[in-house]
Parts: C-alpha cells; structure tokens; sequence
C-alpha cells in the first residue's frame, strides 16, 4: 500500500533543486578559475615591470566576481 510521505517529499524537492542549479555550478566554477588566472596573470605582470602589487589592484578581481557572478 503506498503513502505519502514527508520525508519522501523533501528527497524530491531536494534533487529538483539540485539537479536545476548543477549546471550553473559549473560554468560558475569555470568563471573562478579564468578570474583566479586572471589574476595570477597580472600580478606576474607586475612582478616583471617591478610594479608594486597592492590591495587596491586587488580589489579589482574581488569586484570582477561579483559583477559576473551577479
């Protein structure tokens, strides 16, 4: 005899949810890593030119993130 159950529900809604935002997880992961690159890019850029890296440049990548990921 089937019956309804809670718990059963919340599975469901669970994986509904999950399954719907997993693609997102990807190309948000891949937008990470080209920003972290990015990054890694420009402070060897400074590095060469004998530039000072401080946080203020640093910022930029924090704001990138969140302007693409927004």
């Amino acid at each position: 005899m089937k019956y309804f159950s809670i718990d059963r529900l919340w599975s469901y809604i669970g994986a509904s949810i999950l399954g719907f935002f997993e693609p997102i997880s990807a190309l948000i992961g891949w937008m990470l890593i080209f920003i972290l690159s990015d990054m890694a890019t420009g402070i060897y850029a400074a590095y060469c030119k004998s530039e000072k890296i401080t946080s203020h440049k640093m910022q930029r990548t924090v704001v990138k993130f969140l302007m693409y990921g927004g």
